[in-house]
């Protein structure tokens, strides 16, 4: 084993104990996902030895930097805020029977046992990740740079805590769903980011469906590292304005935003710190002034932007 790869599982050794929940438990999606991810790491390392890897250190530190300035957050409808506090939690596709993504629960499935290496079948609905995004904290840019979110998955955000999430949360460069590629990538954990989270190498051939997917990954793991270094390096992406990657790779695939996946339950009282609704409809108004209320009793902000 190389020294790259040792310093790799030693780091990883060492914050295994920090990935359970605040209950105390390993989420079931993240059970297997330690191992995978550090061998498809060493697959990458072992790739890359032709390689300057100063290369890996530029991509590791530009990614804790993004990592560490952007606000955990996630998307919800403004109709379904008086359910989501009824059940103090936030659902995610495959427990609720629907969702976004092209092809629904069952794509879902593919997706997470193929990105985390996780045994589907033995997950109950509840126990699927739910999917969020990297922001800025200024809620306004936010709604107004971020707006395709609005459109794909709700006018509402969710900003969360990340003394209860961030150990349980795994990051991915660009959409981790569309088109086959969460078969060319796997994510990284959002404390100690890694560059297994881009479009790189194959991994669970066995698992594709129809041969390989559009959007396979590069021949080599550099190609992808390189264009986010070189963006990094000339101040085109910085963490001022990371939350608009997709604008500076002019919607390359695989660089849209950074996609978070949230492991075990979302609860609202204990994982919300702040509630941005955007104006959106004719409803908006009055949805914000029946559930405000509720977020206050929770001491939970909640504006209307």
């Amino acid at each position: 084993m190389g020294v790259f790869a040792k310093l790799a599982t030693a780091m990883n050794e060492a914050i295994d104990t920090s990935k359970k929940d605040v209950l105390g438990t390993l989420p079931p999606s993240l059970a297997r996902f330690q191992a995978f991810h550090d061998a498809y790491l060493g697959r990458i390392l072992a790739d890359t030895a032709h390689f300057d890897r100063r290369l890996l250190e530029v991509v590791r530190h530009f990614l804790k930097v993004f990592a560490d300035a952007g606000k955990p957050c996630i998307r919800v409808r403004e109709r379904d805020l008086s359910a989501i506090l009824d059940d103090d939690r936030v659902k995610e596709m495959v427990e609720l029977g629907h969702g976004t993504t092209n092809g629904g629960p069952a794509v879902r499935k593919d997706v997470v046992a193929a990105a985390f290496d996780a045994d589907v079948a033995n997950l109950a609905p509840d126990q699927f990740p739910k999917y969020g995004y990297l922001g800025p904290d200024s809620a306004m840019m936010d709604m107004v740079q971020c707006s395709d979110l609005g459109f794909h998955y709700g006018n509402v955000r969710f900003v969360l805590r990340r003394e209860t999430m961030a150990a349980r949360t795994t990051l991915c460069m660009g959409n981790g769903v569309n088109f086959g590629c969460f078969y060319f990538k796997v994510p990284t954990w959002l404390e100690h980011p890694e560059p297994t989270c881009f479009l790189s190498l194959p991994h669970h051939v066995d698992l594709m469906k129809g041969g390989v997917p559009m959007g396979k990954g590069p021949a080599h793991p550099e190609q992808a590292m390189t264009m986010f270094a070189v963006a990094c390096l000339k101040g085109m992406l910085t963490k001022e304005n990371f939350h608009t990657i997709g604008d500076v790779f002019e919607g390359a695939h695989g660089f849209e935003f950074f996609e978070l996946h949230y492991h075990g339950h979302l609860v609202v009282s204990r994982d919300v710190e702040r509630v941005d609704i955007c104006r959106w409809t004719d409803e908006t108004p009055e949805i914000f002034k029946a559930v405000k209320p509720r977020f206050d009793r929770l001491g939970i902000p909640c504006n209307l932007v």
